[in-house]
């Protein structure tokens, strides 16, 4: 009896349909209720995946809820949002539309400038390309 596994292939853009096949042949030896997910922004390679019927499209955040997931990575140490640095909030507001929606941008971003308390730092990155 073969083993079970769960199996995360993150960020696949091959749209070869005879290396996927090939790649995929392994799996087909475990137990059953294995588990493969696969992550693509390729809606080719999704359909080309075509494992189970539907796939799952995730959208982009609303931009309070980018807001709000900066936030609470970027003034974590801070008890309450009232009290922070008006400044940076409007900065933090202006690096928030530059995430545009995306969850990883804004936790990254809020991460980075959790222990930067000088404006400078944060106006430095709302300018620079990201």
């Amino acid at each position: 009896m073969g083993k079970k596994f769960l199996i995360v292939l993150d960020d696949v853009w091959n749209e070869n349909y005879v290396g996927r096949k090939n790649m995929s042949m392994p799996f087909k030896y475990g137990a059953q209720g294995n588990k493969i997910i696969v992550t693509t922004r390729s809606e080719n390679v999704a359909k080309i995946m075509n494992t189970i019927p539907t796939h799952y499209q995730l959208r982009q955040l609303k931009d309070e809820d980018c807001e709000q997931l900066f936030k609470n990575h970027a003034f974590d140490n801070i008890k309450d949002y009232s009290c922070a640095c008006k400044v940076l909030e409007t900065v933090g507001k202006q690096l928030v539309q530059k995430c545009n929606g995306l969850p990883l941008a804004a936790k990254t971003l809020g991460g980075l400038l959790h222990s930067k308390e000088d404006v400078s730092e944060w106006e430095r990155i709302l300018k620079s390309v990201i």
